[in-house]
């Protein structure tokens, strides 16, 4: 019987290819906290995520010629239509016009990595559960 990660997995690992790239957001917004003029930006997980359940899969396994699996990822990129990230106005005045809070941004940062690390710790149980399944009862 074949097992199918799609299944198996559910869809965790979009979870997981999206909170990596709100993270790589964040982290920008934080870099440029102090250049004249710019603004976050950011996309609403919960949106993104949820349109992700109704694809089918993220990332297309197909038979390499030397019997080696290679992986076509979508990537969070794929996941991510244009119009899905967005300015995020602060409501901070500055003299720069620059609308980044430092404070905010990094309060967002850790949120991100909290629930990214949850989806890392649920997708090693699958794992683990998926290795003691193919092992048998007995392994």
């Amino acid at each position: 019987m074949a097992i199918s990660f799609d299944n198996a997995l559910g869809n965790q690992v979009a979870g997981l290819q999206l909170r990596v790239k709100r993270s790589q957001l964040i982290s920008n917004n934080m870099a440029n906290a102090e250049t004249p003029g710019y603004r976050a930006v950011d996309f609403d997980f919960a949106k993104v995520y949820d349109r992700t359940r109704a694809m089918p899969s993220n990332a297309a396994v197909a038979a390499a010629k030397n019997g080696h699996f290679s992986v076509e990822p979508g990537g969070a990129d794929g996941l991510i239509k244009p119009g899905d990230v967005d300015f995020r106005d602060n409501k901070l005045g500055s003299l720069d016009g620059n609308k980044v809070s430092l404070e905010q941004e990094r309060a967002r940062f850790m949120e991100n990595q909290i629930r990214m690390n949850a989806t890392n710790m649920f997708l090693s149980k699958r794992f683990s559960s998926l290795q003691k399944a193919l092992r048998g009862v007995n392994g």
